[in-house]
C-alpha cells in the first residue's frame, strides 16, 4: 500500500504484477521476500559486542536465503505447470529480531541484547555514525516492515517448490557467527 514503509521499493513491483495479470501474457510471478542474506548488514559488524539495535520491535519476518529463492526459480523454468501462477517465496519460519539475538546468542556464547529504538532515534544515531543517508532510509523502511508485520508469511510456496524446507535462520547464523 502507499502507506507501507517500503512503498519506494514495493509500488512499481504491485504495480508491474498487476499490469502482467491484466494482460494477455502469459506469466509465473515470484516474490522474494526479505533476504536472510542481509540479516549481518541489519546487525552491524559490532553485532557481538553492541547487540542489535533496529527499530523493529516485536514484528516478524520470513527472511529467505537468495540461492533457495534461485534454486526454486530454476525449477519452476524446468517443470510444466506454472504458467499464470504467483509464488510467495518465503520462509517456512518467521522469527523476531529478539528470536534472531538469541540465537545469535546461543551459537556464540556471548549475551545479545537487542534494542528497538524508535525510527527517529535510530535514523539519528546511524547518521552520527556516518551511515549514508540512502542506506538509513532502507535500513529504517524495512525494519518498519518488520514491525507492522508486512513480512511475515506463512504461504509455503517456497517449501513446495524446492521439496523441502529452506534454510532456517538457525542453520544461517551459525554458518555465518560460529568460529569454532
Amino acid at each position: 500500500t502507499e502507506t507501507s514503509p517500503i512503498a519506494f521499493l514495493a509500488k512499481s513491483h504491485i504495480d508491474t504484477e498487476k499490469w502482467i495479470e491484466e494482460s494477455d501474457l502469459d506469466y509465473t510471478i515470484l516474490k522474494n521476500n526479505l533476504y536472510m542474506d542481509f540479516l549481518p548488514m541489519f546487525f552491524g559488524e559490532k553485532v557481538l559486542e553492541t547487540g542489535i539495535f533496529l527499530p523493529a520491535g516485536k514484528g516478524k519476518a520470513a527472511f529467505t536465503l537468495r540461492n533457495e529463492m534461485a534454486e526454486a526459480t530454476a525449477n519452476i523454468l524446468i517443470e510444466d505447470g506454472h504458467i499464470n501462477k504467483s509464488y510467495n517465496f518465503s520462509n517456512s519460519e518467521n522469527p523476531s529480531i529478539q528470536e534472531l539475538a538469541d540465537i545469535l546468542g546461543s551459537i556464540t556464547g556471548k549475551s545479545i541484547k537487542y534494542v528497538s529504538p524508535d525510527q527517529e532515534t535510530y535514523k539519528k544515531v546511524l547518521t552520527e555514525a556516518g551511515v549514508p543517508a540512502d542506506y538509513i532510509g532502507v535500513f529504517a523502511g524495512f525494519a518498519e516492515a518488520i514491525n507492522q508485520g508486512e513480512l511475515e508469511n506463512h504461504a509455503g510456496d517456497l517449501e513446495k517448490v524446492l521439496r523441502r524446507k529452506p534454510t532456517s535462520a538457525s542453520e544461517f547464523l551459525n554458518k555465518v557467527y560460529n568460529k569454532s
